[in-house]
């Protein structure tokens, strides 16, 4: 070791800094307690805490829809819509009617589809008689009986 005395320094008592630190007192005080103001609140605080309904979708819809957007719900129906019947639901009526560019309708229609069940008729026999599962044979009457009406209303315009 170089510096022999430094170390015998550190375990000899300094009388000087023991009386300088007697001198030193700590004065504490515990700060005044302080009332927070109440925040008056523009609307209330929600008095029912359990979760919304179970909604179609899995979320709440929106009370209102800026223009030229739509909701899923809409999006779903006037696909639809077009898929039943394209000749009556065109990119431009349905445009007109939900105040969206028709260019990108004519996108979303080209692009997207709805969903069809396909079940085999030997599985229908394994599903309960409650639920009514359309054949093929229905769902051609329905596109011929919803034909028949537009031709009905057509010759009374």
């Amino acid at each position: 070791m170089d510096y022999p005395h430094i170390l015998e320094d550190q375990y000899r008592k300094d009388l000087k800094l023991d009386d300088r630190l007697k001198q030193v007192f700590v004065h504490s005080y515990d700060p005044v307690a302080v009332e927070e103001p109440t925040v008056n609140r523009s609307h209330s605080l929600p008095q029912v805490r359990k979760p919304p309904e179970e909604t179609e979708f899995g979320y709440v819809e929106p009370a209102m829809i800026p223009q030229g957007r739509f909701t899923l719900k809409q999006a779903v129906k006037f696909i639809a819509d077009h898929e039943a019947n394209p000749n009556t639901w065109t990119a431009a009526a349905i445009a007109k009617e939900y105040n969206i560019n028709q260019d990108n309708l004519e996108k979303i229609l080209f692009y997207y589809r709805t969903f069809q069940v396909h079940i085999p008729e030997d599985m229908r026999k394994k599903i309960p008689e409650k639920v009514h599962i359309e054949t093929k044979e229905e769902q051609k009457q329905e596109m011929l009986q919803s034909k028949e009406k537009e031709v009905q209303n057509q010759k009374q315009k």
